[in-house]
């Protein structure tokens, strides 16, 4: 008679520990009493397929695993504290979970009956077809409902081992085992009862950790819970994904032994994928024996932050056997997990972005130490072993690196690094990847959560901040650098380092003052960070100047001596920013804009002394600093074999005359004033060279010059137009300094017309080449004396005449003076005409202020004298006038002096002697004064005597008014005594 099939058999052997229950589906049992045999199973009427279950007990065991750091904490530097401890202290007893069901699902394919024995069961199983998964399924937790199951598709072979993860053998896979138990030779052992796989492919279809699958995004990153294991979810996740998917890069595992018992699994596979780039595992090796993990191996990729050299996180967890805490001597085998990183990228190059100095960079440190638990410096919270900062000892891991620069010079330094998996470094959006990049250096809520510094010690390497058009123009020493990172839409992985600051030496600065480095900190110009690498400085609106980097800190002041700015100006400016085609430059901001502006650079600066330098220079306005050459201050270095030069030069050249009505067409030329005016082709060039060679002297040359140029003195009131061919300043190293003034024309003007006819005997090239040169700290005077011979023509004869000039150019902020003279007071000219005579001197000097000084006289007279042998007597006649004019005083004089004498036989003599003179002070003064005087002296014989008369008088404007001479306290009392 036929019966139905009991859900479930359970089968136990105490002799070698057989434990297995079978489930049957579309199976009957048909028994045979009284013949002895067994009952048969045949297939049950209806039944599509014929399915044989062997469930075995739990194969695995989840034990908690203990992170190792085996070498003693790196030492603190003195006066910090001391290293976190990564040691973790293993507890007693060991927590731990066992695994869910593992069976085997046969569809029996053997022509019924099949007997109803341990043997027959056997024999079906192995000769039918193993049912299998081989994409990702979720199995069920219980075997109640077979046919359910069948329906679903969710009954398949599974085997959870190890823990939470759920295998499945590849199609055709086949067990071996034996049926009865194997006995030793003395029959008193038995072997334990074990099933072997005799296939080597393995999958991993589904972990237990998951009632759904999650989405990408909603990926577990990796994490202990509930306790550290040997594998995480974020594992078994992966391992999933990696023997599932329908991907090429997937693929099943390698399986040495696979082994099924009643005391658990004995495991050996091992797999090794390329994963995409929402994966980090690469490869797995797992090694369990009875059900518990003895060496476990998984190896996640990722890229080392903020470089991107690809590398590999070593997670191995293995079983130790070691003391127990306060266990008296005990010992257990314990599982330990230790941690460290592989480079697998040591040299990683083509970067091409502003912002990063280098082209190449290679790691010499290619594996670490074991390193810190990853959650104890992540880069962001809950990243764990998904980006962290590798530690080991308690402190950061120095990496040792060597990076090219764009010009070929490799710098080494050490810094640390960071470990950011592949997931989050290839397949994070923009604001996620913004996140780790903004949160990597920033000091984090959880004080265990140790940043470095980003600032990495150059000790005053040179390097190239970005590609040289010039040798050296970009090219600093570098005491430190800070590094940092962006993001980027492409590319793996998804970020770029970057320099965010540097301290670094400008070379111009030690080229002019000498000494030793003066450290600046410089940041990148953003403009220039945002720019294509081929496009920086192109076009209006691109960073027109080439400016590449801002100063951070306190501006360094450019100081020129008066020797090194030739001599015509001291262009001293703050340096804001550096440009590869200018070097170092001021405001930065409106040099971004393409105008350069000398009022905000040099709002002291004066040329000639007085005459302002943004007075007469007029804004420049470019497109690229190339556009505009030598319109732009130029400051660089240069390396001239080994010899570094600095050079300044600007140089502007008036090709057009500029309209008021048009101020946006200016280009950069001089600019006319009511002082200053400039011919079509006038130049102004300041050019100033340092050397500093290694073992020698420094040396320096240093030449201004301003061509084609006029002085109109003075704007508001024009007395003289000085037309200049040039002014030249040259000044070398060890030679006096060489100035040429080469004057074309004076041109007296208004009151002072009448000089131009003197002025036709004025060698107007006398002061290239002066006859006197006087050269002092504030600045060189020059000029010459010419004496005029004299002329006589009958009674009439001009004597002791002279013309002189002399041109006064200061080094500092003083005015340009000019003194021209005709004879001199100490020296004045004389004129005669038979007995009337008189004597002359006229004297300007001239500022870019104002006149400075008119001084002129004039004296006139007549003598006569009579000789009668008896007695003789003369009489002289003299009067002149006597002007001066300094600044805001003047004075003018008038005087007549007389004399008389007369002498009889040499024995009486009479002199008298009158003089007048008035005195005119004007405003404020404004006061006439006169002295008087009359001198009478007799003498006779042995006998003489004189008798003064002297009187002074001063007349100043009117008379006072009553209301002058009565204050109102006196005239308050005169009429308070009527009162009374």
């Amino acid at each position: 008679m036929a019966n139905e099939i009991p859900a479930s058999v359970t089968v136990l052997r105490s002799d070698d520990l057989l434990l297995v229950r079978f489930h049957f589906h579309g199976l009957t049992m048909q028994e045979s009493p009284g013949t002895g045999q067994p009952a048969q199973l045949f297939k049950a009427p209806g039944a599509t397929a014929s399915i044989i279950v062997v469930e075995f007990p739990p194969q695995s065991i989840g034990e908690e695993a203990f992170f190792e750091q085996p070498s003693p904490p790196i030492p603190p530097p003195t006066g910090e504290p001391a290293p976190t401890d990564a040691d973790e202290t293993p507890t007693f007893p060991v927590r731990a979970f066992v695994s869910g069901p593992t069976w085997l699902v046969f569809q029996v394919s053997t022509t019924p009956p099949i007997p109803f024995t341990l043997a027959g069961i056997f024999a079906a199983c192995v000769n039918g077809t193993q049912v299998v998964a081989t994409t990702r399924k979720q199995p069920p937790n219980t075997l109640h409902s077979l046919g359910e199951f069948l329906q679903m598709g969710r009954l398949f072979s599974r085997i959870e081992a190890p823990y939470r993860l759920v295998l499945s053998p590849e199609t055709g896979t086949t067990w071996g085992g034996q049926v009865a138990p194997t006995f030793n030779a003395a029959d008193t052992r038995a072997a334990l009862w074990h099933v072997t796989m005799q296939g080597k492919k393995l999958r991993a279809v589904w972990a237990t950790d998951f009632q759904n699958w999650p989405s990408d995004a909603d990926a577990p990153d990796p994490n202990d819970l509930p306790f550290r294991m040997s594998l995480d979810s974020a594992d078994r996740y992966e391992l999933v994904r990696l023997t599932t998917d329908s991907n090429t890069y997937a693929h099943p595992v390698e399986a040495d032994q696979l082994l099924l018992s009643a005391l658990g699994a004995w495991l050996k596979v091992a797999g090794k994928w390329e994963p995409p780039s929402n994966l980090n595992v690469t490869e797995w090796k797992h090694l369990m024996t009875m059900g518990r993990d003895h060496f476990v191996r998984v190896v996640r990729k990722g890229y080392l932050f903020p470089f991107g050299h690809e590398a590999a996180l070593v997670k191995i967890t293995e079983r130790k056997i070691q003391a127990v805490p306060s266990g008296g001597g005990r010992r257990a085998a314990y599982l330990r997990t230790r941690m460290f990183v592989i480079v697998r990228q040591p040299v990683r190059e083509g970067y091409n972005h502003n912002g990063f100095p280098f082209t190449r960079v290679t790691l010499k440190t290619l594996i670490t130490p074991d390193i810190n638990p990853p959650e104890q410096s992540e880069l962001v919270a809950n990243f764990n072993a998904n980006g962290f900062w590798i530690r080991s000892g308690g402190e950061h891991v120095k990496f040792q690196v060597i990076a090219r620069d764009s010009v070929g010079r490799e710098i080494e330094f050490v810094t640390p690094l960071a470990f950011v998996a592949n997931s989050k470094a290839c397949n994070a959006t923009e604001a996620e990847m913004q996140k780790i990049i903004e949160d990597a250096w920033e000091p984090p809520p959880n004080p265990k959560a140790a940043r470095p510094s980003p600032k990495v010690t150059l000790g005053g390497q040179v390097l190239a901040f970005m590609p040289e058009a010039n040798p050296g123009d970009t090219t600093l020493e570098a005491k430190s650098l800070s590094l940092g990172a962006r993001s980027r839409g492409t590319g793996e992985p998804r970020f770029l380092p970057m320099i965010t600051e540097a301290d670094v030496d400008i070379p111009i600065i030690k080229q002019l003052v000498g000494g030793g480095a003066q450290w600046t900190t410089i940041e990148y110009e953003p403009t220039f960070l945002k720019a294509d690498p081929s496009q920086f400085a192109k076009g209006t609106d691109k960073n027109p100047a080439a400016i590449f980097a801002r100063v951070k800190s306190t501006a360094p002041q450019i100081a020129f001596s008066p020797e090194q700015a030739g001599g015509l100006t001291r262009p001293d400016f703050a340096i804001e920013g550096l440009s590869r085609s200018l070097g170092p430059v001021p405001t930065v901001d409106a040099m971004m804009t393409g105008n350069f502006d000398p009022a905000t650079i040099f709002p002291e600066i004066t040329l000639l002394g007085g005459l302002k330098l943004t007075d007469i220079v007029n804004l420049v306005r470019f497109g690229g600093a190339p556009e505009k050459g030598e319109l732009l201050p130029q400051l660089v270095t240069t390396l001239e074999g080994n010899v570094p030069v600095t050079r300044y030069r600007w140089h502007l050249l008036k090709t057009i005359v500029d309209d008021p009505a048009k101020p946006d067409e200016s280009r950069g030329e001089l600019r006319d004033t009511g002082l200053f005016l400039s011919d079509v082709g006038a130049e102004f060039e300041i050019i100033s060279e340092v050397r500093r060679p290694p073992n020698g002297a420094p040396s320096f040359m240093s030449q201004g010059r301003l061509t084609q140029f006029h002085l109109v003195l003075l704007p508001k009131m024009e007395l003289v137009d000085l037309a200049f061919d040039s002014v030249t300043f040259t000044s070398r190293s060890g030679q006096k300094l060489d100035v040429a003034v080469v004057l074309k024309e004076i041109t007296f003007l208004g009151p002072l017309s009448f000089v131009n006819a003197l002025m036709q005997v004025v060698p107007l090239d006398g002061f290239a080449d002066p006859p006197y040169l006087n050269i002092d700290t504030k600045g060189v005077g020059l000029g010459y004396t010419l004496a005029i011979p004299s002329v006589g023509i009958g009674v009439f004869s001009l004597q002791n005449l002279s013309l002189s000039a002399g041109f006064y150019l200061p080094f500092v902020n003083e005015s340009v003076s000019v003194t021209l003279a005709f004879c001199t007071r100490e020296n004045p000219g004389q004129v005669l005409v038979s007995l009337f005579g008189g004597g002359v001197f006229f004297g300007i000097t001239l500022t870019t202020n104002g006149v400075q000084l008119v001084e002129m006289a004039l004296e006139f007279g007549a003598g006569i004298s009579l000789n009668l042998g008896v007695a003789s007597g003369s009489v002289t006649v003299m009067g002149g006038v006597y002007f001066q004019k300094s600044g805001e005083g003047a004075l003018l004089s008038a005087y007549i002096r007389m004399v008389g004498k007369l002498s009889v036989l040499g024995l009486i003599s009479v002199t008298v002697e009158f003089y007048l003179g008035l005195n005119y002070e004007p405003s404020p003064i404004d006061m006439l004064s006169g002295d008087a005087s009359l001198k009478v002296k007799v003498k006779i014989a042995f006998f003489s005597k004189t008798v003064s008369l002297t009187v002074h008088r001063e007349f100043k404007g009117s008379d006072p008014t009553f209301r002058d001479v009565l204050a109102p306290p006196d005239w308050q009392a005169y009429c308070n005594a009527f009162g009374d």
